[in-house]
Formats: structure tokens, C-alpha cells, sequence
């Protein structure tokens, strides 16, 4: 070997001067000691965690930390700088420990390369902490854009009714508005329920807008406009207002029944009013359309014409009724100032045409009730007048031997009626001839014929279930029903009825039968009804108000006893559980006193006397059971623990 060692350029002295290193021959062959060493010890390292690929990595990443270590100790002894000699003191003692110094420098690697392999096997190396904060926050609608995307709650394609949930989903500003006539979050305390029912609209599928501009100066006063008027009648638009006359060009006259829809460009309350003075307030003034105090965009009305002397007509311009709208908007801030006002001019000639019958109730020919001579019948006219009737054709008006009633105003408000009884309706048809006349002495010169024919057969309930005394022990359920039915025969139309049913003491009280004019009926009973006697009554009614009822009893029996197991053995892999009734068995593999598990893992999906589930063999199972009345053990009902079979 060299005495001297290498010598980089310039320099008086080098790695070879270190003593040590100049023995082992030079800092050359101390990197390739340290190399060797550090596969040798990575491998056996390796072998430890399996062998292998393990083992070949680790012998790699052994001779990559020799060689690091072999490269740091050269490149300092070339820098002579001073701490670097501190810092190869070591390898330099290993150096002048002669033959021994390999093994030392062996063992100086093993260090290095067993603290890296440490690292490397147990994470410690270069990592960063961060730390993520997670929020969950409640969901929130997106931002409303207007009624446009609020009202796809009413389309069929998100299914109807609408509903708040829907509704408010849909935007953040987007609300129902309710059935008092305010929206739910603004409701209106001065309103009432007149006139609202479930064939508007709105109320069978409540109306969603957007109200979230309300609070924000959003809004603006409706803009009421007359768009229908019933048949006979039309209307012209006259600046802020409207004209309706006959369809002819003459004013209206007295007793004229005339139906109007007033439409608004929003969703409005409105109401109106015969005297502008009286109609300051709007809480407080106006009567109420047809749809009551509910927001609509339709709004509907009835106006009967008064007489020229009405003081509603006085109060205007004399031989004229006027009609003051206001309305408020959907944001309940917003009312039109200037009223939209709806004119009838009325024509103060007498009348002379004679009253016209819309309509006989019951229709011709009208069956009579089994057994009865008598019946009432309700007139129907186009104005207000009362009607007469005679058994003899041809008869005048003031000779006629029958009167009814002077005429009212219809709940709809479309019509006048006049009704009464006619007697002494004998024989196998009678038939009546009916004439009217209206307030200006104006009658009818022609007859309405009505004839009336009797029920030649009594209306019967021919069968019914439950038979009297029937006893019900099994559960009512959805799949096995208590059915209540009935058969009808005879009365006017063959048996065809109407039926219902009431049953006395039970939580159900009553009900009609699902099936309209049939001779059979029947009604599913698929809750369960309390245990002990029930009084059933049937009842039927034709359409000639024939009748016919019937009553009978039944009974409920509920068991009270839990199901037993009576036979529990191994059938292939399986455990098999017979019980004494229909039963549905569960169970659980841990531990519980008296079985007192709220949900254990289901046997059936039925309610059956027969169960089974996959054994293990060294796995205990506890098991309890309930029958179809809901009762259930009160402790285990089997126990199945290793070692019984």
C-alpha cells in the first residue's frame, strides 16, 4: 500500500495523513467496507420481516446508507475542515486500530444503517403535520329567482299536491300560501274562512311563490280585471273599470243572475263593495268573494241584479249597481288605491217574459218510496218567481190546486228554486202539470209535465257478513281482513243501492261502502278492533229513498298467551324450532337477561310454526318469539348453547 495516500490538487496534506484511514488502505476502501457491511446487515434485517423481496429491498437500502456514510466521511477529510476531523474521529481511530479497523468501521455503519432501516420500518421519517376541519352544516335551499321557479312545485313532474316541504326546497324564498289567505309566515288575523272550499285550485294543491322579497320593500298592488261573465251576458273594459250588459247591447234587468270571475296579475285577497265611501279600511270593510279571504289569482262571484228601489242601487247614479274591487297582494302590504269598479246598468222597463224552469228535482219520472202516496219536489228558475201545479193538464196558472214556495236565491248562487209536497200520488203513475210566475205577474202558459211511479217491491238486505254470532280468533291485518258485506234485492231499481254501515262501541264508529249503486257491497276492516261483542248495523237506500237495514253481532278474540316452543333439534346444518302457533322468532348471539332484546336478528319472514337458522357449533344462540297478537315471552323462549347436540 501506498505510504503516502492521495492528495487532492494543491494541497499539502489529505486523507491519507489521518492515521487510521491510512492504514485500512486509503478512504476508497473504507466507502466499499461500508457498503458491503450495509447489505450485509440490511439483508439480515430483511430476513427478520419475512425474507423474500423484503429482504432484497433491505439489503439495498443498506448499501445505499453505507455508501451515503462512506461519501460524507471523504468529503470532509478533502475539505480539511477542522470539525470534520472531530466528526471522522472515529473512522479515523478505526484506521489505526490495523487489521481490527474494518470490523470497527462495520460496526459504525451497522449503527447508521440500522437507525435509517428503523426509521424507514416504523414511519419516523419525514413527515408534516396539517390539520382539516371538517363542519356539517344544515342544507340550505339555492337562492329564489322569482315565481317561475317556486310554482314548478304545482306541476305534476315533482307530483302534486304541493306541500311545505317541497315547496321551500325549491328556493329560499319560496312559501305556500296557506288557506286562511296569508302566506304561514305572515298570516292575516283579520281574515275568515268564507266562501273557501277544495274545488279552488289553490286548495286542493296550495299555491308556492317566492315571498322573500316581502320583507326587503318587495311588492306591488294587484291589478284587478274583469275576464268572465256567465252565458246571456258580455262586458266591455272602460279605464279602470268594466261594463257588463246583456249579450245583446240592453242593460241588465231585475233579478238577473250574473256569475263574474275577476282576475289579478298576482296571487291577491280581494273583496268589493257597493259604496266607495264605506270601503276605507280593508280589513275591517268590502265583502268577501266566492273563494273567501284565500290568495287566487281567479276570483269569482255571483251577483244577483236588486230592484231599482234597492238602496244600492239608489246609492249610485239610480239605474245603476256598481261594484268597488280592491285587492292585496301576496306580501299582505299592498292594496290597489284606486278601486276597479265593475258596472250594471239596469233597465227599468217592466219585465215581460215569463220565468223559465231550469230544472225538476227528482228527475222525470221520479219512483216513489215502497208504500208512501207522497213527495217533494224542489222547482228551479231562472228568476225570482214561486210555481203552482194541478193533477189536470191545461189548467191556468191562478186555478192550479197545488202551490210552493216563493222563490229563494240557490246556495250557489246561479238560480231561484221554489219547492213543496204533492199529495195523493195513488195508482200505478200519477202525473202533475207545473206552471210558475215571476214578481212582475209574468206566467207560464205551458205545462211541465212530472209524473211520479210507486215501488211495487220492498228494498232487502239479502245477505251479510259477519253472520250473527261469528267469532274472529285470527288477527286483522292489511293481508287477512274482517270483511263486512251485503246483497240488496228489490225496491225501485232491482236492488241497486247505496249502502253504509255503523258499528256500535268500536273505535271505527262508521262508513260508507266503496261500491256506488250496486246490489253488492263490502268494506275491508284491516285494523284491529278492540276484544269482545261488536253491534254491526247494515244500512242501504235506493234511489227512491227506499230503505233497508239490519243488524247483527260478532265477536273478537285476542290471545294472551305467548308462543312455546315445543320441539328444538338439528337438521343438517340448521336449527329447527317448532312452536304451538303461528309465530315470528328472532334471535341474538350475545348475552341478555331474560332475552329482553329490542331487535334481534329475524328467523321469519312469516308468521309460521315452523323456524330455522344457519348453527355453529360453538356459538350459543338466544331466542325468543311473539305471535300474531304481539305477544312475545317474557324470557327467552330457547336457549341453544355448544355441546347440547
Amino acid at each position: 500500500m501506498c505510504g503516502g495516500g492521495w492528495r487532492g490538487p494543491g494541497q499539502q496534506g489529505g486523507i491519507g495523513n489521518l492515521p487510521g484511514l491510512q492504514q485500512a488502505g486509503g478512504y476508497l476502501g473504507s466507502i466499499a467496507i461500508l457498503m458491503i457491511g450495509g447489505q450485509l446487515i440490511g439483508q439480515t434485517i430483511g430476513s427478520f420481516f419475512g425474507g423474500g423481496n423484503i429482504q432484497s429491498q433491505m439489503g439495498l437500502y443498506g448499501a445505499i446508507a453505507g455508501l451515503a456514510a462512506g461519501i460524507v466521511v471523504a468529503s470532509l477529510a478533502a475539505a480539511q475542515v477542522g470539525s470534520a476531523t472531530e466528526f471522522v474521529g472515529f473512522f479515523a481511530a478505526a484506521g489505526a486500530a490495523g487489521p481490527a479497523g474494518p470490523i470497527i468501521l462495520g460496526i459504525a455503519a451497522a449503527y447508521m444503517i440500522a437507525q435509517t432501516i428503523w426509521s424507514f420500518t416504523n414511519g419516523n421519517g419525514d413527515t408534516r403535520e396539517r390539520t382539516v376541519n371538517f363542519k356539517c352544516m344544515p342544507w340550505q335551499p339555492p337562492i329564489s329567482t322569482g315565481d317561475e321557479v317556486c310554482s314548478k312545485c304545482n306541476k305534476n313532474g315533482l307530483g302534486t299536491p304541493c306541500t311545505k316541504y317541497k315547496c321551500e326546497s325549491l328556493g329560499s324564498g319560496c312559501r305556500l300560501l296557506d288557506q286562511q289567505g296569508a302566506n304561514a309566515d305572515n298570516p292575516n288575523p283579520n281574515g275568515d274562512n268564507a266562501g273557501v272550499n277544495n274545488e279552488i285550485p289553490e286548495v286542493s294543491n296550495p299555491v308556492c311563490i317566492d315571498l322573500g322579497k316581502c320583507g326587503y320593500g318587495g311588492g306591488t298592488p294587484p291589478k284587478p280585471e274583469l275576464t268572465v261573465v256567465s252565458s246571456g251576458f258580455s262586458y266591455s273594459t272602460i279605464g279602470s273599470g268594466a261594463t257588463v250588459k246583456k249579450s245583446n247591447g240592453e242593460a241588465v234587468r231585475e233579478s238577473d243572475i250574473i256569475n263574474l270571475t275577476v282576475s289579478t296579475d298576482q296571487y291577491a285577497f280581494c273583496k268589493y263593495n257597493y259604496y266607495k265611501k264605506n270601503f276605507a279600511a280593508f280589513d275591517t270593510e268590502g265583502e268577501l268573494f266566492n273563494e273567501g279571504n284565500y290568495h287566487t289569482m281567479n276570483h269569482t262571484l255571483s251577483i244577483t241584479i236588486p230592484w231599482i228601489e234597492d238602496e244600492r242601487v239608489q246609492n249610485n247614479s239610480g239605474d245603476e249597481l256598481r261594484l268597488f274591487i280592491r285587492c292585496r297582494d301576496k306580501c299582505d302590504k299592498y292594496i290597489n288605491t284606486d278601486e276597479y269598479v265593475v258596472s250594471f246598468p239596469i233597465n227599468p222597463s217592466p219585465n215581460t217574459t215569463a220565468p223559465q224552469i231550469v230544472n225538476v228535482t227528482p228527475t222525470d219520472p221520479s219512483y216513489l218510496p215502497y208504500g208512501v202516496n207522497f213527495s217533494v219536489l224542489t222547482v228551479t228558475l231562472n228568476e225570482r218567481g214561486k210555481c203552482k201545479y194541478d193533477y189536470n193538464q191545461g189548467i191556468q196558472y191562478g186555478l192550479m190546486a197545488g202551490n210552493f214556495s216563493e222563490g229563494d236565491l240557490s246556495e250557489n248562487g246561479e238560480a231561484f228554486y221554489t219547492w213543496g209536497p204533492v199529495w195523493n200520488l195513488v195508482g200505478n203513475s200519477t202525473t202533475i202539470y207545473i206552471k210558475c210566475q215571476d214578481m212582475w205577474g209574468n206566467n207560464n202558459t205551458e205545462d211541465t209535465p212530472h209524473t211520479f211511479l210507486p215501488t211495487a217491491e220492498q228494498l232487502k238486505i239479502t245477505d251479510y257478513t259477519p253472520e250473527k254470532d261469528f267469532v274472529r280468533k285470527k288477527p286483522i291485518t292489511t293481508e287477512e281482513p274482517l270483511v263486512f258485506s251485503v246483497t240488496t234485492n228489490g225496491g225501485a231499481f232491482s236492488g241497486s243501492t247505496n249502502c253504509w254501515w255503523s258499528l256500535k262501541g268500536a273505535t271505527i264508529a262508521a262508513d260508507s261502502f266503496l261500491q256506488n249503486l250496486s246490489t253488492t257491497h263490502e268494506y275491508p276492516i284491516t285494523s284491529q278492533l278492540n276484544p269482545g261483542q261488536h253491534e254491526l248495523t247494515f244500512g242501504c237506500m235506493d234511489q227512491a229513498f227506499n230503505l233497508a237495514n239490519i243488524t247483527t253481532n260478532f265477536s273478537i278474540e285476542h290471545d294472551q298467551t305467548p308462543p312455546a316452543a315445543v320441539r328444538v333439534f338439528i337438521e343438517g346444518s340448521n336449527i329447527r324450532i317448532l312452536t304451538n302457533e303461528n309465530a315470528q322468532c328472532f334471535y341474538n348471539t350475545t348475552y341478555i337477561p331474560n332475552c329482553n332484546f329490542e331487535q334481534g336478528t329475524r328467523m321469519d319472514s312469516i308468521f309460521t310454526t315452523e323456524h330455522s337458522l344457519s348453527y355453529q357449533y360453538d356459538q350459543t344462540y338466544y331466542i325468543k318469539c311473539k305471535d300474531e297478537f304481539d305477544n312475545q315471552n317474557d324470557k327467552c323462549a330457547v336457549i341453544v348453547k355448544p355441546g347440547i347436540f
